[in-house]
């Protein structure tokens, strides 16, 4: 998925298509696409990581929940890791 990731598991297929797992740093991340709209919320705890505000993007796709691609999903992962390390908070893309 991404070097920064030490594990992860995916845990709803679609609608949202949802994975949880552990960073590198030991942190604990919830990546989901739901009703079109791409969520990562990192913490030290899964219940932390999927109640944090997190970085969020909108696709063009209103009523989409699952990735077309792996490398679809990979690359948001990336894009979605670098803007929360960064401190960004969009809501559109």
């Amino acid at each position: 998925m991404n070097p920064l990731v030490a594990s992860y598991v995916k845990t709803c297929e679609a609608c949202p298509e949802q994975y949880e797992g552990t960073l590198t740093d030991g942190r604990i991340f919830y990546f989901s696409y739901s009703r079109g709209e791409v969520f990562l919320g990192i913490g030290r705890t899964l219940d932390e990581a999927v109640r944090a505000q997190g970085t969020r993007v909108e696709l063009d796709k209103p009523a989409d929940g699952m990735f077309d691609s792996e490398e679809q999903r990979d690359e948001m992962f990336a894009a979605l890791l670098r803007l929360h390390e960064a401190g960004n908070r969009p809501s559109t893309a």
